[in-house]
């Protein structure tokens, strides 16, 4: 049997609302020498939804995402679980808290097996019967449509397949935060469809979401809310997670106004973020 989590039954009101946030980020900042790379960050996961984090390349999503995981530090803010304040020293002790993350960099051992490669997430160990293990296994494998044998050497899959297993790795974790950092990048259509039943149905469950993509027609599909980052700061405006909503998105990525989108891609020095990249092949 896996670790069991008391749940909690305390609920913040989120902007008024009462809706229930599960991890409330406030005022984070953080700083590389020179670098201000967030400045005054804050965030809600909210109980049973998937907010949608987005920004270009610099803007401080990495570094949000890895002290939001219990990676780094902030210089300054506060994490809240439950309103509850929570410091984390590391990634394993974010899990004990509830909280996990699918890195965008694959944290798989090519040279163990799929079963050991799933024990060593953390909590792994704390399984008391290995074969309940590889029953829960199985069962989320299922659901993310992966046929893949527990035994199976890692080095002899394809790289969809253990991005799935990535993604298993943190479901077997039971949760109640997930962070999802670029989980589609490897998968097909097909796949991210199926992926976003799972998370659909993660939410019904009551788990709250964090979900970073570049390709923004599936962010803006999934999410419930978007939170987006200029320059290391929340951009002010809100917008709703809709696919009539894409240059308004982008726009706000780069605080230009929608209409000079199309004569911006053209100039090469905007560095702006081709078409291709924000749609998938379907």
């Amino acid at each position: 049997m896996g670790i069991e989590r008391a749940s909690s039954t305390y609920a913040v009101s989120c902007g008024g609302s009462g809706v229930p946030v599960i991890y409330s980020v406030r005022g984070i900042s953080k700083r590389f020498g020179v670098v201000q790379a967030l400045s005054g960050v804050d965030l809600d996961v909210v109980q049973g939804k998937v907010v949608g984090l987005v920004g270009a390349n610099g803007a401080g999503k990495s570094t949000l995402l890895k002290i939001i995981a219990g990676a780094l530090p902030p210089d300054s803010g506060a994490l809240k679980l439950d309103g509850k304040p929570l410091v984390m020293t590391s990634i394993a002790h974010a899990a004990r808290a509830g909280i996990a993350i699918v890195s965008q960099e694959l944290s798989l051992f090519p040279t163990l097996s799929v079963e050991e490669n799933l024990l060593l997430a953390p909590g792994g160990r704390d399984w008391k019967s290995r074969r309940a293990f590889a029953r829960r296994a199985r069962e989320i494998f299922a659901k993310l449509g992966a046929n893949v044998a527990l035994s199976a050497p890692l080095h002899r899959l394809a790289l969809a397949d253990r991005q799935l297993i990535e993604i298993a790795r943190a479901l077997l974790q039971n949760p109640r935060v997930l962070i999802l950092d670029e989980p589609t990048s490897s998968l097909h259509a097909a796949e991210v469809d199926r992926l976003h039943d799972v998370i659909r149905s993660l939410c019904d469950s009551g788990i709250g979401v964090i979900y970073v993509s570049h390709f923004l027609e599936e962010l803006l599909d999934i999410s419930d809310s978007l939170v987006i980052l200029r320059n290391g700061k929340v951009v002010p405006e809100r917008i709703a997670p809709a696919a009539d909503r894409m240059n308004d998105v982008i726009a706000a990525m780069w605080a230009k106004h929608p209409g000079r989108l199309r004569s911006d891609r053209k100039n090469p020095s905007m560095n702006l973020i081709p078409p291709a990249q924000l749609l998938r092949s379907r």
